[in-house]
């Protein structure tokens, strides 16, 4: 095998792991590692968390500024998301404007610190596009691993806490 081959091969692996636009993971293979680690944290009886994020009001900045702006907000909050994670834990784009986070050995008290934190640095980041000012936050759902659980049962605990979490900012904005 060539130098050649081995560059496209890796080329082809990461378009087949990574979402094209962010550079992070990709659902497909977030799925993948996430069952991966599900079974371990099972085996071995460690806490394992997920956490789903929704950028809030998303549309409204693509509405307002356009698409290539929306894509640029994504590609900078992958970057935050990326630069305050360990190195083991595994984040991906999940769709459109959400990201997951899997949290190995980690439980849902430290993980709420942990999201608290990260909330905080996305909602005191200001985002600069094309001399306009982006204010983002972001909306986190959370789900612990419980041992008799299936994976996709965790992700779909995580979505269902997320849309709680969503309808509490909305009621709260609307008094």
């Amino acid at each position: 095998m060539d130098v050649t081959d081995k560059i496209e091969g890796q080329r082809l692996r990461d378009l087949a792991q990574n979402d094209g636009l962010t550079k992070i993971f990709n659902r497909q293979h977030f799925e993948y590692l996430g069952n991966i680690e599900f079974l371990k944290s099972k085996r071995y009886n460690t806490a394992l968390t997920l956490v789903l994020i929704d950028i809030d009001a998303f549309k409204n900045i693509n509405d307002t500024l356009g698409h290539f702006a929306g894509d640029y907000v994504l590609k900078e909050i992958a970057t935050i998301l990326s630069k305050n994670i360990r190195e083991f834990d595994i984040l991906a784009r999940f769709g459109g404007d959400e990201f997951v986070l899997l949290l190995p050995n980690t439980d849902s008290n430290a993980a709420k610190a942990f999201i608290n934190r990260l909330e905080n640095t996305i909602n005191t980041s200001m985002i600069l596009y094309e001399n306009h000012k982006i204010n983002v936050t972001a909306t986190f759902g959370i789900s612990q691993l419980k041992q008799e659980e299936k994976f996709e049962l965790v992700l779909k605990s995580a979505d269902k806490h997320l849309y709680e979490k969503k309808r509490e900012k909305e009621s709260n904005s609307s008094l």
